[in-house]
């Protein structure tokens, strides 16, 4: 045996081992349609022109011969796309765009021009645009995991493409991956099958509904279900409603006491669902620029836009918006000008839009997307993170917000745990007043970033706990472990922020199933700065 010095020797054995704290995700899902849009602006693609020319006679094609995939139009023929490009005779070059119902029909997913005098003398090359239907391998749960992924998956992120355009949103607004279920809507219960069929399987933590078809009432059983501690699936909606029949008097009446009427009901909509799980943004209308298609900014292409996802959107007859000044047959047009249907005329016939028909305006958009924007931020920012005064990006102005009421009004909404989005000016970027859920009866159900936080906390300890579910007896030891992971998570979701303060107060085996091991944890939770009150001594 080799010679050793005398001495003490220390050996150190660890009697546990602490395990590597996994972090859990708070994953974002929207549920919306998605369609194809075919660009007629695409003039380098061949599969936007059709082989057919028009001579001024009565001329059918199928939209099958422009894309063999995508082509079912049912329920939105009216927002079909139909240029003329003169490619003989006079004016060779020339763009002209036609009218539905009045230059062109749509049946059966075939567009017939209608026979003109007018055109019979040149020779014309037909372009098309239409919004398309998916098909069904298109529908279900997708993951998107970056920008670029959003046409690939859904389709094109144009503002009338609901999922599309929504996901884009979210995305923006948190940097991080984001998914999706799309649904055909086509059923009247199609958005309510996919809550519960295809969320009900999944780990999500906050829904946004890209639609107004989808019942709030239909979130709040769903994420109050999935919710209670049997079910293991803590989470939240984040909702907008279709006001289009809460105003008193006219939308958007200028008269003061209408409005103070229209916000009171629309408080004691809200108030009445009187969760912490269930957010309702407002307004119910947006504006953002856009570089679009002249043909699509039309009030009546306006009007049908989300035909199959805001039935109220239509009843409002809105307008898209000049952005700039602009100079058309000597007549000034203000920026911020509504585009009425004679002005739409006027601007078409004037060639207003240039030879690739686009042109760029403010249009309106339902309010579902500012749901889009909260469910971005609620994912891409930390959990205690509070979102009121957060600026957001992707939408441009608020219709309905502090642009129309006074403060006392929205106040008046508030009470009602509207979670209102405001902006201070036209320029200044969109922000949530107050982050409040629809449960207004303590501070810490009314505040989502305190909700967030505990639902954080909650699927925190559930990942770290599952590995053990089964597979052990419970011992002494076992107990010791259990307190020991217990408080690695605390000391964690302290030193990180996620909390004030957390600690285990106590890990014991049931008295009454003796399976079952009952642990107690005090949490200190992380209050936003809501209020600061200053006396001014003089």
């Amino acid at each position: 045996m080799a010679y050793v010095k005398p001495g003490v020797e220390i050996v150190q054995e660890a009697r546990t081992t602490t395990p590597a704290l996994i972090t859990p995700d708070l994953v974002g899902v929207l549920i919306g349609n998605g369609y194809h849009w075919q660009n007629p602006n695409a003039a380098n693609d061949a599969s936007i022109v059709t082989e057919t020319n028009y001579d001024g006679q009565s001329t059918p094609f199928a939209l099958s011969g422009i894309n063999s995939v995508f082509y079912n139009v049912d329920g939105v023929p009216e927002l079909v796309v139909v240029d003329l490009i003169t490619i003989s005779g006079t004016g060779i070059g020339t763009v002209t765009h036609l009218t539905y119902t009045d230059d062109f029909a749509v049946a059966n997913n075939t567009v017939t021009i209608s026979a003109n005098a007018e055109y019979q003398n040149n020779l014309y090359q037909i372009r098309v645009g239409y919004l398309a239907k998916k098909t069904p391998s298109d529908y279900g749960y997708k993951t998107i995991y970056s920008l670029a992924e959003v046409e690939e998956t859904i389709g094109e992120p144009v503002s009338w493409n609901p999922l599309a355009f929504g996901a884009r949103l979210a995305m923006l607004n948190s940097g991080r991956q984001l998914n999706v279920v799309n649904v055909s809507g086509i059923a009247a219960n199609d958005f309510e099958n996919a809550v519960d069929s295809i969320l009900g399987t999944r780990e999500v933590y906050a829904i946004g509904p890209m639609t107004h078809k989808l019942g709030i009432g239909t979130l709040k059983t769903h994420v109050d279900t999935y919710s209670l501690a049997i079910n293991k699936k803590e989470r939240i909606a984040i909702c907008n409603g279709d006001l289009s029949g809460s105003w008193a008097g006219d939308a958007f009446s200028s008269d003061n006491t209408e409005k103070t009427t229209t916000a009171t009901t629309i408080r004691n909509s809200n108030i009445s669902y009187l969760d912490r799980r269930v957010v309702i943004t407002h307004p119910d209308v947006a504006y953002i620029t856009e570089t679009r298609h002249i043909s699509t900014i039309s009030p009546t292409w306006i009007a049908n836009s989300f035909i199959d996802s805001s039935a109220g959107f239509a009843a409002y007859a809105l307008t898209a918006k000049f952005a700039f000044d602009a100079f058309v047959n000597n007549v000034k047009y203000k920026a911020g000008t509504d585009i009425t249907a004679a002005i739409w005329a006027t601007l078409r016939d004037a060639g207003w839009a240039g030879g690739d028909g686009l042109v760029t305006v403010k249009v309106p958009v339902p309010g579902f997307y500012y749901s889009a924007l909260v469910v971005g931020q609620v994912i891409g920012e930390f959990p205690e993170q509070p979102l009121t005064n957060l600026p957001t990006t992707g939408l441009m102005e608020t219709y309905g917000s502090g642009d129309y009421f006074n403060e006392a009004q929205l106040n008046i909404l508030a009470e009602g745990g509207t979670y209102i989005m405001h902006q201070l000016n036209p320029t200044s970027p969109i922000v949530s007043r107050h982050q409040l859920t629809t449960d207004m009866t303590q501070i810490s159900k009314r505040e989502l970033s305190i909700v967030k936080a505990l639902d954080y906390v909650a699927k925190f300890i559930r990942i770290s706990m599952v590995p053990y579910i089964g597979r052990y007896t419970i011992t002494p030891a076992f107990l010791k472990l259990i307190n020991s992971i217990l408080i690695s998570i605390s000391l964690f979701l302290t030193r990180e922020g996620r909390v004030a303060d957390m600690k285990v107060l106590s890990v014991a085996i049931d008295d009454i199933n003796p399976d079952t091991i009952k642990v107690t944890v005090d949490i200190a939770v992380k209050y936003p700065v809501n209020y600061i009150k200053v006396t001014l001594l003089f």
